[in-house]
């Protein structure tokens, strides 16, 4: 306590500052603090339910994107927040000469016209691997001698507000190269490299992809070092990525959806940006340098004064007479439903308002606040949003691993919606036309069968309407499953016990 009164401010991260805003608490002091909040918005703030009481308006919140800005802003409307990005380190990450890039690809197998697309990162569900495997599996046979190189540690994270518990995504990842009848040699696992390796593959590859939903991806490191070593990005218009991935910096936003499934990537727009910058369109001229004044705006010297400047305002601006910071209704009821401490199981689909409330917080993660049929454009083919495969009972399953589901037909639509169901098993992209002439019955019923798919998010409405690679080649890569998934009761269920065992004594 004697130790907050001799300071001038308090500056931390989250829970850590708790002992600290305690003891401030208790001796009735009123000098400011400022919270450094890392990824915690986009997964509700939950540790501002606990730690909110002990702050006050001299306060002020720290975040890194405007994403997590925004969702703050929804949940303590009076509080002062400053958008402080992080920054990468170009004195790290910078272009490697030709020559180490050169070693790098005869030590891994390429040539110099072999087309490399390379992903950095943890390797967990929510960083939706599984998604660029089938990219990467449908581009294939459209380039001249492909690649796709992982580099990062693989994490078996459950997705815990949805209760999605990998068993051993290496082994899953593994399994779905094999069904998309990917050549094993066409994907490396480089392992977990040093930030020198890292700069050199980076500065080695063609085009770095990401196509993360992971939901404290409140930066995009991982992208601005790419942009640092001369390296296009395509990436999803997720988080953080919303800042640091532009499109006149030699980057491109994929865009995402949420849905009453879940969030959904436009993997047609990914597909066919990563075509365009491995197979260039005539006349493309590409600047490498095009991205400097973005890497000006993330240096270490830019967030090292935005923080002494903030810090500095504090301390300038700090009163005596304090208000409290108070949560808005939507924190709270948010709090109220899908706080772990409330709902140990799937907290986000414990029932409908859960999963509502989750979609509002998300949309600010997937710059969207509309409906999915809003949000996409009205001129683009249909895709299938995940696998589908017609079950019992007139349900269809939905084989997204992030967003697992069954969901029961309507009887009036029935029929369509399985004709529907059967043309994208066959080919994943559509135009309305060919959707309404494999369709047996009335155009009425069709068109009814088409809006609840695309309401419910089975389908999605791609932005890409103008595309150089053809609808025709994707054969099955984005209609079949790849993972078995199973679903438990959490609250019937007290262990769980894997068979791939062996008994003890044998």
């Amino acid at each position: 306590m004697h130790m907050v009164k001799e300071c001038d401010a308090l500056v931390g991260f989250g829970k850590t500052l708790f002992p600290l805003l305690e003891a401030r608490h208790a001796s009735l002091s009123t000098i400011p603090c400022i919270v450094i909040a890392l990824g915690a918005f986009g997964r509700g703030a939950l540790p501002f339910k606990t730690l909110h009481p002990f702050l006050n308006s001299n306060d002020t919140l720290v975040v890194s994107c405007s994403a997590d800005q925004q969702i703050a802003r929804a949940f303590f409307p009076t509080v002062r927040i400053v958008l402080i990005p992080f920054s990468v380190n170009t004195e790290i990450f910078y272009p490697a000469d030709a020559a180490t890039c050169s070693n790098f690809r005869n030590e891994h197998g390429l040539s110099s016209t072999s087309q490399l697309i390379f992903y950095a990162g943890r390797i967990t569900v929510e960083k939706n691997l599984h998604t660029a495997l089938r990219v990467f599996a449908s581009l294939a046979p459209h380039l001249s001698d492909p690649y796709f190189f992982l580099a990062g540690p693989f994490l078996d994270m459950p997705f815990n507000e949805l209760s999605t518990v990998p068993v051993s995504y290496s082994r899953s990842l593994a399994r779905a190269i094999e069904k998309l009848g990917i050549p094993e040699e066409r994907v490396a696992y480089l392992g977990v490299l040093s930030a020198d390796q890292l700069r050199i593959a980076y500065s080695s590859a063609d085009v770095t992809l990401n196509l993360t939903l992971h939901h404290d991806e409140n930066f995009g490191l991982g992208q601005l070092q790419s942009l640092a070593c001369g390296t296009p990005v395509v990436a999803t218009g997720w988080g953080g990525l919303h800042d640091t991935v532009r499109t006149e910096c030699n980057g491109h936003r994929v865009p995402v959806t949420p849905t009453p499934l879940g969030v959904k990537v436009d993997w047609w727009d990914a597909l066919n940006a990563i075509y365009d910058r491995l197979v260039p369109p005539a006349g493309t001229i590409i600047d490498k340098d095009r991205n400097k004044l973005l890497l000006e705006q993330y240096s270490l010297a830019e967030f090292a004064r935005k923080l002494t400047e903030t810090l500095a305002a504090a301390v300038e601006g700090a009163t005596p007479n304090v208000l409290p910071i108070l949560p808005s209704e939507f924190a709270t009821e948010f709090w109220g439903e899908c706080s772990p401490s409330e709902r140990p199981h799937c907290t986000y689909r414990y029932d409908t308002r859960s999963f509502e409330l989750y979609l509002r917080l998300i949309a600010y993660y997937a710059g969207s606040h509309g409906t999915p049929a809003e949000d996409a454009n009205s001129d683009g083919p249909l895709m299938l949003a995940a696998p589908l495969s017609p079950g019992a009972n007139g349900y269809l399953a939905v084989g997204d691993p992030l967003f697992p589901a069954e969901v029961l037909i309507p009887g009036n639509i029935k029929t369509d919606v399985l004709e529907i169901v059967r043309l994208f098993t066959t080919k994943p992209i559509n135009t309305l036309y060919q959707i309404e002439t494999a369709c047996n019955n009335s155009e009425t019923s069709c068109q009814e069968a088409i809006s609840w798919m695309l309401d419910r998010g089975l389908l999605l409405r791609s932005n890409r309407v103008i595309a150089r690679l053809s609808d025709d080649s994707l054969e099955r890569s984005f209609s079949s499953p790849l993972f078995e998934i199973q679903t438990i009761d959490g609250d019937v269920i007290d262990f769980l016990v894997l068979r791939n065992w062996t008994a003890i004594g044998n």
